[in-house]
This record gives structure tokens, C-alpha cells and sequence, in this order.
């Protein structure tokens, strides 16, 4: 940054560049680099929805998962588990 600004400096003494010239010309760079990261930021913005949208879609539903019911809950005697915590 303190490179830059001494080129700037360098610019308006050396070459007699008017301070409004060169404070335009600051301005239109600034302007573009927040383009440019709005711009990067809406397009991380639509990698991150695509990603989350595919995650969605691997993601097992309720229908596509195999059912299980309360009597398929096997336990052996001694397991230390009461009739009521052995239904599911």
C-alpha cells in the first residue's frame, strides 16, 4: 500500500499529473476492484447453492430408508435393557 502510494506521488510530481486526474483515476480502480469482488462474492454465493442443492439430493428420505418396527429390536437376556427400553 505504501509502495502504491508513493507511485501515485511519484506520478503526480514527476510527470505533473493533476490531483483531480490522478484522484479520478483512484476512484474508477476502487470502483472496479469492488465490482470485482461483488462479483466473486455472488459467485461464491452460487457455488455454495449448487453445492448445498446436490447435498440435499444424496441425502436418504424418510421413504427411501427401510422401515424397522418395534418387534425387529432384538435383545439378548441379561442385556441389562427393561422391556419399555427395548421398543423403539
Amino acid at each position: 500500500m505504501l509502495a502504491s502510494g508513493a507511485f501515485i506521488a511519484l506520478f503526480i510530481w514527476g510527470w505533473d499529473l493533476p490531483v483531480s486526474e490522478a484522484l479520478q483515476f483512484a476512484l474508477l480502480l476502487i470502483m472496479g476492484l469492488v465490482l470485482l469482488l461483488g462479483f466473486a462474492a455472488a459467485l461464491g454465493w452460487v457455488f455454495a447453492w449448487v453445492s448445498s442443492r446436490r447435498a440435499l439430493d444424496s441425502v436418504d428420505t424418510p421413504e427411501s430408508l427401510p422401515s424397522s418396527s418395534p418387534s425387529s429390536v432384538q435383545s439378548e437376556p441379561g442385556d441389562g435393557l427393561s422391556e419399555d427400553s427395548r421398543r423403539v
